[in-house]
């Protein structure tokens, strides 16, 4: 009789324990989506940031990392690094394959060359092809990289936020090809969070989402809005609780 209580108390402390909202959050994983099984995503995570790679697209599905105030500062540029192919992953395209773009497409990065400075490995990472979709020079250098150019700015006033961004890959009417079988998507997402404690000790605790095209088009949504669009569970790591509060925000108020 002992012994069955002693395992059934074992088994509820089990179930209290494995529940998502019972622990403390594991606060490293905050950028991950929900992987999804069966898709034939294969998940790699580097020193950089971890990448959900499309093996029939040729692309990311997404690519997530923790940005720092840190990890914009520091020796390393892009004149130390090259386009290379993944190793860990099989059938990523090589810097070649855009090679035979006639639309003039550039490598477009995820996670940017700006916020892998402080490292050598986390800036040869970023320029592995696992990293890169294609898009047009006029987004790459326009509304793209200004919001890359802000998110650093973000992590320098909130000590740290969460970052997840890729294609728009649910429309197959938005969808092209250019180079050796790389899909060209017309338009791309990206979310960040922060979670913390403002500077009045309260919780600090906001997402935010942006959607733009190849046409360097950028418009603010919310981050339920981007998973409604892409299929993806994104930032699937927070309280249940607090989830639908911050991923339903729209508003910039709070973000300066």
């Amino acid at each position: 009789m002992r012994f069955r209580i002693l395992v059934l108390g074992l088994l509820c402390l089990c179930a209290v324990s494995c529940h998502g909202q019972s622990n403390p959050i594991d606060i490293k994983d905050l950028e991950l989506p929900a992987p999804r099984y069966g898709s034939g995503e294969k998940i790699v995570k580097h020193k950089a940031y971890t990448v959900s790679f499309n093996k029939d697209a040729r692309i990311p599905n997404w690519v997530a990392w923790e940005l720092t105030p840190e990890r914009s500062t520091g020796p390393y540029t892009r004149k130390d690094a090259n386009y290379d192919w993944d190793p860990a992953i099989k059938g990523c395209p090589g810097r070649s394959d855009y090679q035979y773009s006639t639309y003039g497409y550039t490598r477009g990065h995820m996670c940017p060359a700006m916020n892998n400075r402080n490292d050598a490995q986390a800036m040869t990472e970023c320029f592995y092809m696992s990293n890169m979709v294609p898009q047009s020079r006029e987004l790459n250098e326009g509304t793209w990289q200004a919001l890359e150019i802000r998110c650093a700015t973000y992590a320098k006033w909130y000590g740290k936020v969460y970052i997840v961004c890729g294609p728009v890959l649910s429309n197959p009417e938005e969808l092209s090809e250019i180079g050796r079988g790389i899909t060209c998507p017309y338009r791309f997402f990206k979310c960040i969070l922060r979670y913390g404690t403002g500077k009045d000790g309260k919780p600090d605790k906001s997402a935010i989402g942006y959607l733009f095209t190849q046409d360097n088009d950028r418009v603010r949504v919310s981050v339920n809005e981007i998973e409604a669009l892409t299929g993806l569970d994104l930032f699937c790591n927070l309280p249940d609780d607090e989830e639908e509060a911050i991923e339903s925000n729209t508003k910039e108020s709070g973000w300066r």
